[in-house]
């Protein structure tokens, strides 16, 4: 009996939502603001201005950006550079040339059509502790 209401809750319970990760935390580091430029027809240039809700300054993150539409269909993403530093309620401004065919969507997404999700997984800590989330 308690394997089969298990069973009903897992049928039952919503997948995730386009606003979380599959892994890791959307609010260790949050996404501001975005925008995207075509660079080229090879070549689009993402930028993220980003704000840390961590508790101490990091020095090493385990991050991936993703984006996601309004009706939670995958846009694309990619693998943040790990040596990344922030300090707590620091506001950063990051910009990246990706290949046009990673997210060959999202140029032509009006900006609220899209969100863009920072998915941190790990940090390290400048005192050398690390976190996973």
């Amino acid at each position: 009996m308690n394997r089969l209401v298990l069973l009903a809750a897992m049928l039952l319970s919503p997948g995730i939502s386009a606003a979380e990760c599959y892994s890791g935390s959307a609010d260790a580091i949050l996404v501001k603001d975005w925008s995207v430029e075509i660079k080229s027809e090879a070549t689009h240039t993402i930028a993220l201005t980003l704000e840390s809700t961590l508790p101490k300054p990091i020095r090493m993150a385990n991050v991936d950006v993703r984006f996601v539409d309004v009706l939670g269909n995958e846009i694309g993403g990619f693998a943040f550079e790990p040596d990344f530093s922030i300090k707590p309620k620091e506001i950063v401004h990051y910009s990246r040339d990706i290949g046009s065919m990673l997210m060959p969507r999202l140029p032509n997404l009006k900006q609220g059509d899209a969100t863009p999700l920072f998915c941190t997984r790990a940090v390290l800590y400048d005192d050398g502790t690390k976190e996973e989330f």
